[in-house]
């Protein structure tokens, strides 16, 4: 199990890596250009899909989380949320595979696959914007 945790780790920290990558001054031009929302779209969807999880197989693992809404996020409450929803996420995975069974899934290690290659999705979302609104 150790091994799937870990990647499942190693995944919440390139998100987070990623989100720390933009400057401040980086993260308010991407908030209010033209194309405001694109880069918060796609990390408060990765925050959102995770809640959603969370509330659907074990409700009291989401607990104190919201919904976010990217108008007028702040980059640390954007962080802290990645950084909580990371942290419940890997009790769900331990959870799910003692029990062995998740909603929606054959198999908690389903599961594990499709959260980490939806969030490199999103992460080649954000990447993308990001180029094409520096630029």
């Amino acid at each position: 199990m150790k091994r799937f945790l870990d990647t499942w780790d190693i995944n919440n920290r390139i998100n987070l890596l990623l989100l720390d990558s933009f400057t401040e001054e980086q993260f308010r031009k991407l908030l209010s250009g033209h194309r405001k929302a694109d880069l918060t779209k796609h990390f408060v969807h990765i925050y959102n899909t995770r809640l959603l999880w969370l509330e659907q197989n074990d409700p009291t693992l989401a607990n104190g989380l919201e919904k976010l809404n990217d108008h007028g996020l702040e980059k640390e409450t954007l962080k802290e949320g990645l950084g909580k929803t990371g942290d419940a996420i890997t009790q769900l995975i331990q959870k799910t595979m003692r029990e062995g069974k998740v909603k929606s899934f054959s198999t908690p290690y389903e599961f594990l696959v499709f959260m980490i290659s939806h969030e490199a999705q999103c992460r080649n979302k954000i990447v993308m914007t990001s180029i094409s609104i520096m630029n």
